[in-house]
Protein backbone atom coordinates (compact mmCIF):
# COMPACT_ATOMS: atom_id res chain seq x y z
CA UNK A 1 0.00 0.00 0.00
CA UNK A 2 3.03 2.41 0.78
CA UNK A 3 4.51 1.90 -2.66
CA UNK A 4 0.87 2.96 -4.10
CA UNK A 5 1.02 5.71 -2.03
CA UNK A 6 4.16 7.26 -3.32
CA UNK A 7 3.36 6.31 -6.87
CA UNK A 8 -0.09 8.66 -6.86
CA UNK A 9 1.54 11.07 -5.39
CA UNK A 10 4.43 11.46 -6.97
CA UNK A 11 2.33 11.55 -10.04
CA UNK A 12 -0.02 14.40 -8.61
CA UNK A 13 3.17 16.41 -7.65
CA UNK A 14 4.78 15.89 -11.15
CA UNK A 15 4.73 19.25 -12.94
CA UNK A 16 4.90 17.34 -16.58
CA UNK A 17 2.38 14.67 -15.48
CA UNK A 18 -0.78 15.06 -17.79
CA UNK A 19 -4.16 15.76 -16.50
CA UNK A 20 -5.42 12.77 -17.14
CA UNK A 21 -2.50 10.72 -15.43
CA UNK A 22 -3.22 13.11 -12.08
CA UNK A 23 -7.00 11.98 -12.12
CA UNK A 24 -6.11 8.54 -12.21
CA UNK A 25 -3.69 9.45 -9.09
CA UNK A 26 -5.86 11.41 -7.22
CA UNK A 27 -8.70 8.72 -7.69
CA UNK A 28 -6.47 5.82 -6.80
CA UNK A 29 -6.31 7.17 -3.60
CA UNK A 30 -9.31 8.21 -2.59
CA UNK A 31 -9.67 4.30 -3.45
CA UNK A 32 -7.16 3.52 -0.92
CA UNK A 33 -8.00 5.69 1.63
CA UNK A 34 -11.87 5.04 1.59
CA UNK A 35 -10.95 1.40 1.90
CA UNK A 36 -9.15 1.81 4.81
CA UNK A 37 -10.86 4.36 6.38
CA UNK A 38 -14.52 3.48 6.05
CA UNK A 39 -16.26 6.09 4.56
CA UNK A 40 -17.18 5.21 1.13
CA UNK A 41 -20.23 6.12 -0.75
CA UNK A 42 -22.07 2.65 -0.37
CA UNK A 43 -21.74 3.02 3.90
CA UNK A 44 -25.40 2.67 4.90
CA UNK A 45 -24.56 4.52 8.02
CA UNK A 46 -26.18 7.83 8.46
CA UNK A 47 -23.84 9.23 11.16
CA UNK A 48 -21.22 9.65 8.19
CA UNK A 49 -23.82 12.24 6.77
CA UNK A 50 -23.80 15.14 9.30
CA UNK A 51 -22.44 17.77 9.56
CA UNK A 52 -21.57 19.39 12.74
CA UNK A 53 -21.95 22.92 14.45
CA UNK A 54 -19.61 24.08 16.18
CA UNK A 55 -18.13 27.34 17.87
CA UNK A 56 -16.53 28.77 14.35
CA UNK A 57 -18.73 27.47 12.11
CA UNK A 58 -19.75 23.99 10.29
CA UNK A 59 -17.63 20.69 10.56
CA UNK A 60 -18.46 19.57 7.27
CA UNK A 61 -19.58 15.86 7.30
CA UNK A 62 -17.35 12.59 7.39
CA UNK A 63 -18.98 11.41 3.90
CA UNK A 64 -18.49 15.00 2.38
CA UNK A 65 -14.99 15.39 3.31
CA UNK A 66 -14.10 12.47 1.68
CA UNK A 67 -15.62 13.21 -1.50
CA UNK A 68 -13.44 16.60 -1.70
CA UNK A 69 -10.30 13.90 -2.22
CA UNK A 70 -11.96 13.70 -5.74
CA UNK A 71 -12.06 17.42 -6.97
CA UNK A 72 -8.93 16.88 -8.56
CA UNK A 73 -7.80 20.17 -9.21
CA UNK A 74 -8.09 21.17 -5.52
CA UNK A 75 -6.51 17.84 -3.88
CA UNK A 76 -3.13 18.68 -6.76
CA UNK A 77 -3.24 22.23 -6.11
CA UNK A 78 -2.91 21.81 -2.31
CA UNK A 79 -0.65 19.15 -2.22
CA UNK A 80 1.21 21.18 -4.55
CA UNK A 81 1.56 24.36 -2.53
CA UNK A 82 1.64 22.36 0.87
CA UNK A 83 4.51 20.60 -0.61
CA UNK A 84 6.53 23.90 -1.50
CA UNK A 85 5.41 25.17 1.60
CA UNK A 86 7.24 22.15 3.67
CA UNK A 87 10.45 22.45 1.30
CA UNK A 88 10.13 26.48 2.41
CA UNK A 89 10.20 25.72 6.15
CA UNK A 90 12.98 23.38 5.84
CA UNK A 91 15.24 26.39 5.01
CA UNK A 92 13.62 28.25 7.42
CA UNK A 93 14.35 25.89 10.22
CA UNK A 94 17.36 24.36 9.47
CA UNK A 95 17.74 20.88 11.06
CA UNK A 96 14.97 20.85 13.03
CA UNK A 97 12.23 18.18 12.64
CA UNK A 98 8.98 20.54 11.61
CA UNK A 99 6.25 20.75 13.97
CA UNK A 100 3.24 20.94 11.61
CA UNK A 101 -0.66 21.54 12.60
CA UNK A 102 -3.48 20.30 10.58
CA UNK A 103 -6.85 21.28 12.07
CA UNK A 104 -9.82 19.83 10.65
CA UNK A 105 -8.42 16.70 8.64
CA UNK A 106 -11.30 15.15 7.50
CA UNK A 107 -11.35 11.13 7.41
CA UNK A 108 -7.99 11.45 5.12
CA UNK A 109 -5.91 14.29 6.21
CA UNK A 110 -5.80 14.86 2.23
CA UNK A 111 -3.54 17.56 2.63
CA UNK A 112 -0.52 16.01 4.44
CA UNK A 113 -0.73 12.12 4.60
CA UNK A 114 0.31 11.86 1.17
CA UNK A 115 3.25 13.68 1.72
CA UNK A 116 4.82 11.38 4.16
CA UNK A 117 5.88 9.42 1.12
CA UNK A 118 7.66 12.55 -0.02
CA UNK A 119 9.76 13.15 3.96
CA UNK A 120 11.14 11.01 5.95
CA UNK A 121 9.58 11.21 9.87
CA UNK A 122 12.97 12.71 11.13
CA UNK A 123 12.06 15.52 8.87
CA UNK A 124 7.98 16.59 9.94
CA UNK A 125 5.76 15.22 12.59
CA UNK A 126 2.22 16.04 11.97
CA UNK A 127 -0.43 16.65 14.42
CA UNK A 128 -4.24 16.36 13.42
CA UNK A 129 -7.43 17.63 14.51
CA UNK A 130 -10.84 16.81 14.00
CA UNK A 131 -14.21 17.33 15.02
CA UNK A 132 -16.16 14.59 13.53
CA UNK A 133 -15.43 11.06 15.93
CA UNK A 134 -16.11 8.67 12.44
CA UNK A 135 -13.47 10.93 10.67
CA UNK A 136 -11.02 10.61 13.65
CA UNK A 137 -11.72 6.36 13.17
CA UNK A 138 -11.07 6.98 9.96
CA UNK A 139 -7.80 8.50 9.59
CA UNK A 140 -6.33 6.78 12.79
CA UNK A 141 -7.02 3.41 10.53
CA UNK A 142 -5.27 4.98 7.64
CA UNK A 143 -2.12 5.37 9.87
CA UNK A 144 -2.26 2.52 11.25
CA UNK A 145 -2.56 0.21 8.50
CA UNK A 146 -0.02 2.22 6.31
CA UNK A 147 2.75 2.09 8.97
CA UNK A 148 3.04 5.77 9.68
CA UNK A 149 2.73 6.27 13.28
CA UNK A 150 6.66 7.69 13.05
CA UNK A 151 5.25 11.20 11.24
CA UNK A 152 2.13 11.80 13.35
CA UNK A 153 2.56 13.48 17.20
CA UNK A 154 -1.55 12.78 17.63
CA UNK A 155 -4.84 12.56 16.33
CA UNK A 156 -6.54 15.27 18.36
CA UNK A 157 -10.92 14.73 18.62
CA UNK A 158 -12.57 18.25 19.64
CA UNK A 159 -13.03 21.70 18.24
CA UNK A 160 -9.73 23.08 17.15
CA UNK A 161 -10.98 26.48 18.63
CA UNK A 162 -9.98 24.85 22.21
CA UNK A 163 -6.63 23.47 20.75
CA UNK A 164 -3.64 24.99 22.39
CA UNK A 165 -0.20 23.87 21.42
CA UNK A 166 2.57 22.28 23.88
CA UNK A 167 4.79 24.80 25.43
CA UNK A 168 8.25 24.61 24.37
CA UNK A 169 7.42 22.49 20.95
CA UNK A 170 7.94 24.89 18.20
CA UNK A 171 5.08 25.16 15.67
CA UNK A 172 6.44 25.95 12.23
CA UNK A 173 3.62 24.98 9.97
CA UNK A 174 -0.25 25.43 10.31
CA UNK A 175 -2.48 23.84 7.19
CA UNK A 176 -5.60 24.69 6.92
CA UNK A 177 -8.58 24.43 4.54
CA UNK A 178 -12.21 24.25 6.58
CA UNK A 179 -13.88 26.76 3.69
CA UNK A 180 -16.15 27.60 1.26
CA UNK A 181 -16.66 30.55 -1.38
CA UNK A 182 -16.46 33.63 0.46
CA UNK A 183 -15.20 32.04 3.33
CA UNK A 184 -18.83 31.07 4.42
CA UNK A 185 -20.37 28.93 6.72
CA UNK A 186 -17.19 27.15 7.85
CA UNK A 187 -14.35 28.38 10.66
CA UNK A 188 -11.29 29.30 8.43
CA UNK A 189 -11.39 32.61 9.17
CA UNK A 190 -12.08 31.62 13.10
CA UNK A 191 -9.07 28.65 13.14
CA UNK A 192 -7.09 31.26 11.28
CA UNK A 193 -7.36 34.01 14.11
CA UNK A 194 -7.12 31.42 16.88
CA UNK A 195 -4.24 29.04 15.75
CA UNK A 196 -1.78 31.73 13.96
CA UNK A 197 -0.74 33.72 17.50
CA UNK A 198 0.61 29.87 18.17
CA UNK A 199 3.19 29.89 15.35
CA UNK A 200 6.73 30.00 16.31
CA UNK A 201 8.21 33.84 14.60
CA UNK A 202 8.65 32.50 10.90
CA UNK A 203 6.26 30.01 10.76
CA UNK A 204 4.51 29.40 7.78
CA UNK A 205 0.30 29.44 7.03
CA UNK A 206 -1.35 28.12 4.40
CA UNK A 207 -2.62 28.91 3.15
CA UNK A 208 -0.41 32.10 2.58
CA UNK A 209 -3.22 34.70 1.80
CA UNK A 210 -7.11 33.93 1.19
CA UNK A 211 -9.13 37.04 -1.08
CA UNK A 212 -12.80 37.64 -1.43
CA UNK A 213 -13.30 40.57 -3.98
CA UNK A 214 -16.96 41.99 -5.04
CA UNK A 215 -17.59 42.74 -8.45
CA UNK A 216 -21.13 43.09 -10.65
CA UNK A 217 -21.38 40.53 -13.44
CA UNK A 218 -24.07 39.08 -15.97
CA UNK A 219 -26.12 36.30 -14.62
CA UNK A 220 -26.08 34.89 -18.25
CA UNK A 221 -22.35 34.72 -18.41
CA UNK A 222 -21.79 33.54 -14.91
CA UNK A 223 -24.82 30.89 -15.38
CA UNK A 224 -22.62 29.47 -18.53
CA UNK A 225 -19.54 29.52 -16.27
CA UNK A 226 -21.20 27.51 -14.09
CA UNK A 227 -22.07 24.62 -16.23
CA UNK A 228 -18.49 24.75 -18.18
CA UNK A 229 -16.12 25.05 -15.16
CA UNK A 230 -14.34 21.96 -15.52
CA UNK A 231 -13.21 19.60 -18.49
CA UNK A 232 -13.32 16.07 -18.36
CA UNK A 233 -10.33 15.11 -16.48
CA UNK A 234 -11.68 17.36 -13.46
CA UNK A 235 -9.34 20.33 -13.96
CA UNK A 236 -11.04 24.24 -14.67
CA UNK A 237 -11.92 25.44 -17.94
CA UNK A 238 -10.23 29.13 -18.59
CA UNK A 239 -12.52 32.03 -17.88
CA UNK A 240 -10.18 34.32 -18.09
CA UNK A 241 -12.31 36.31 -20.78
CA UNK A 242 -14.61 36.10 -18.22
CA UNK A 243 -13.14 37.75 -15.26
CA UNK A 244 -12.23 41.05 -17.74
CA UNK A 245 -16.07 41.53 -18.47
CA UNK A 246 -17.13 41.69 -14.90
CA UNK A 247 -17.34 45.51 -12.96
CA UNK A 248 -14.91 45.42 -9.73
CA UNK A 249 -16.15 46.97 -6.99
CA UNK A 250 -13.15 46.14 -4.59
CA UNK A 251 -11.61 44.44 -2.09
CA UNK A 252 -13.98 42.98 1.20
CA UNK A 253 -11.70 40.91 2.96
CA UNK A 254 -7.53 39.58 2.94
CA UNK A 255 -6.99 36.71 5.28
CA UNK A 256 -3.47 36.42 5.73
CA UNK A 257 -1.05 36.34 8.71
CA UNK A 258 -0.65 40.05 8.26
CA UNK A 259 -4.17 40.65 8.11
CA UNK A 260 -4.96 38.88 11.01
CA UNK A 261 -2.75 39.72 13.45
CA UNK A 262 -4.64 43.11 13.27
CA UNK A 263 -8.01 41.66 13.67
CA UNK A 264 -8.35 41.69 17.31
CA UNK A 265 -10.56 38.68 17.59
CA UNK A 266 -9.63 35.19 19.05
CA UNK A 267 -11.57 33.70 16.46
CA UNK A 268 -14.47 32.62 18.94
CA UNK A 269 -16.25 35.67 17.99
CA UNK A 270 -16.01 39.28 16.21
CA UNK A 271 -15.94 41.40 13.52
CA UNK A 272 -13.51 42.24 11.19
CA UNK A 273 -13.33 46.31 10.04
CA UNK A 274 -16.24 47.14 7.34
CA UNK A 275 -15.32 48.05 3.53
CA UNK A 276 -17.94 49.97 1.98
CA UNK A 277 -18.06 49.78 -1.93
CA UNK A 278 -20.31 52.29 -3.78
CA UNK A 279 -22.09 51.01 -6.83
CA UNK A 280 -21.23 52.75 -10.09
CA UNK A 281 -23.59 53.09 -12.96
CA UNK A 282 -23.64 49.91 -15.07
CA UNK A 283 -25.39 48.58 -17.79
CA UNK A 284 -28.99 46.66 -17.42
CA UNK A 285 -27.61 43.39 -17.96
CA UNK A 286 -24.13 44.04 -15.77
CA UNK A 287 -26.95 43.45 -12.73
CA UNK A 288 -25.66 40.54 -10.63
CA UNK A 289 -23.60 41.38 -7.26
CA UNK A 290 -21.09 38.57 -6.89
CA UNK A 291 -18.23 37.99 -4.37
CA UNK A 292 -15.35 36.15 -5.78
CA UNK A 293 -12.99 34.25 -3.81
CA UNK A 294 -8.98 33.55 -4.67
CA UNK A 295 -6.90 31.30 -2.54
CA UNK A 296 -3.10 31.68 -2.56
CA UNK A 297 -1.81 28.37 -1.20
CA UNK A 298 1.69 29.29 -1.18
CA UNK A 299 4.31 30.82 -3.71
CA UNK A 300 2.79 30.53 -7.11
CA UNK A 301 0.10 27.74 -6.55
CA UNK A 302 -3.19 29.85 -6.42
CA UNK A 303 -7.23 28.59 -6.64
CA UNK A 304 -9.37 30.91 -8.50
CA UNK A 305 -13.16 31.72 -8.52
CA UNK A 306 -14.81 28.59 -10.20
CA UNK A 307 -11.56 26.38 -10.15
CA UNK A 308 -12.47 24.68 -6.93
CA UNK A 309 -15.64 24.42 -4.24
CA UNK A 310 -13.83 26.57 -2.01
CA UNK A 311 -13.32 29.35 -4.70
CA UNK A 312 -16.97 29.08 -6.02
CA UNK A 313 -18.74 32.32 -6.48
CA UNK A 314 -21.11 33.55 -4.16
CA UNK A 315 -24.39 35.66 -5.97
CA UNK A 316 -25.92 37.90 -3.93
CA UNK A 317 -29.64 37.80 -4.99
CA UNK A 318 -30.97 40.56 -2.84
CA UNK A 319 -28.68 43.04 -3.57
CA UNK A 320 -29.81 43.15 -7.44
CA UNK A 321 -32.13 45.41 -7.38
CA UNK A 322 -29.82 48.05 -5.76
CA UNK A 323 -29.66 51.48 -7.61
CA UNK A 324 -26.25 53.00 -8.93
CA UNK A 325 -24.67 55.62 -6.35
CA UNK A 326 -26.03 53.27 -3.48
CA UNK A 327 -23.33 52.29 -1.08
CA UNK A 328 -22.95 49.24 0.40
CA UNK A 329 -21.42 48.28 3.86
CA UNK A 330 -19.89 44.86 4.33
CA UNK A 331 -18.81 43.36 7.32
CA UNK A 332 -17.24 40.06 7.83
CA UNK A 333 -18.53 38.13 11.08
CA UNK A 334 -16.52 35.12 12.52
CA UNK A 335 -18.86 33.19 14.86
CA UNK A 336 -21.33 29.58 14.69
CA UNK A 337 -22.48 30.83 11.58
CA UNK A 338 -19.55 32.68 9.64
CA UNK A 339 -19.91 35.05 6.54
CA UNK A 340 -20.41 38.66 5.40
CA UNK A 341 -23.51 40.83 6.83
CA UNK A 342 -24.76 44.02 4.75
CA UNK A 343 -26.68 46.80 4.41
CA UNK A 344 -27.29 49.11 2.07
CA UNK A 345 -27.28 53.02 2.07
CA UNK A 346 -29.13 54.30 -1.02
CA UNK A 347 -27.99 57.59 -3.05
CA UNK A 348 -29.88 60.68 -2.21
CA UNK A 349 -31.12 63.02 -4.66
Amino acid sequence: MRPLLRAATDTILNPAADRAAIRSAVFELHELFSTIGGVREDHGRPELDRDAWLAGGMAVSPLLAARCLTEVYRTAQFLRGVYAAIGAAMQRFPGQRLQILYPGCGPFATLLLPLTSQFGPEQIEITLIEAQPQSVQSVRRLIDALGLDAWFAAVVQGDALDYRHPPGQPLHMLVLEVMQGALAREPQAALTLHLLPQLAPGGILVPQKIVVDACLTSQAREDFATLERRDATGFPVDHSNLARQRIPLGRLLELSSDSAAGCGSNGHAGRWPPVTVAVPSRPAEENQFMLLTTVHIFGDVVIRDYESEVSHPVILYDLNSVASGAEIEFTYATGSKPGFRYTVAESRP
